[in-house]
């Protein structure tokens, strides 16, 4: 038997639950007929960030219609039935607005990443609502050199790694009162190290979600100092009194 036929036939008997499931079905890859494929053309995308509650909402068309959740292959809910065991989702309904069936995920994660489905079923066809739910993370640098000590005119190599979604910008900045920036990257090289250069380094992840996280390097620099017997053999002007 057609599948949406026997959704129809469960609906005109009212069993609503039957109903619903059947209705996921059509929008599980596994379900479907050979060669057909879900309308994925007006997915409604929805940002959150990593550790906030997301709200996606979804409308049933009236007050006799029935809804279910989707999440991937996955169904979170059924009608009010809760299918899934994670404590985090649960289904909102605004005070006094009877046909409002939101899915509410508390602490958000990026696990959570991905598209989910609310089925809302009449007695005709189900008609899905796509969202597509897409957790940022602040920037967190999780590596970075240790201080260092090193001689004046040796070379000079930092690392600092950072971790975060969308992937952060690294910058590097020695803190003097001049502020000097260095180029981007991981990495900052520096060649022949001079006793000016001595001191804080600074390395900041930046992305649009939050504000940067840094850390910072101490390099100290050992300076070169002319040998006081090289000053010894070196030949000084002598001044006082002419020869008579």
């Amino acid at each position: 038997m057609d599948i949406m036929i026997a959704v129809q036939d469960a609906c005109v008997s009212g069993q609503w639950l039957t109903a619903i499931i059947l209705s996921l079905c059509c929008f599980l890859p596994s379900c479907l007929p050979a060669g057909q494929t879900v309308d994925y053309s007006s997915v409604e995308s929805v940002v959150s960030r990593q550790g906030d509650t997301v709200l996606l909402r979804c409308y049933l068309l009236d007050g006799i219609s029935k809804g279910a959740w989707l999440n991937r292959s996955s169904i979170i809910f059924a009608g009010n039935d809760k299918w899934s065991v994670d404590p985090r989702v649960s289904i909102v309904s605004s005070v006094g607005d009877k046909h409002e069936y939101s899915l509410q995920i508390q602490r958000v994660d990026v696990t959570d990443d991905g598209q989910y489905t609310c089925s809302i079923q009449s007695e005709r066809n189900p008609r899905p609502k796509l969202l597509n739910l897409i957790v940022k993370v602040p920037p967190k640098i999780y590596d970075i050199s240790s201080d260092i000590t090193v001689n004046e005119g040796s070379n000079v190599s930092l690392i600092c790694t950072a971790s975060g979604k969308p992937e952060p910008s690294i910058s590097w900045r020695h803190i003097t009162p001049l502020a000097k920036k260095y180029d981007s990257g991981e990495y900052l090289n520096i060649t022949s190290i001079t006793r000016d250069q001595a001191g804080d380094y600074e390395c900041s992840a930046l992305n649009d979600i939050a504000s940067p996280d840094t850390k910072t390097v101490k390099v100290t620099v050992n300076c070169k100092y002319i040998s006081f017997f090289f000053l010894l053999q070196v030949p000084f002007p002598h001044y006082g009194l002419a020869d008579t």
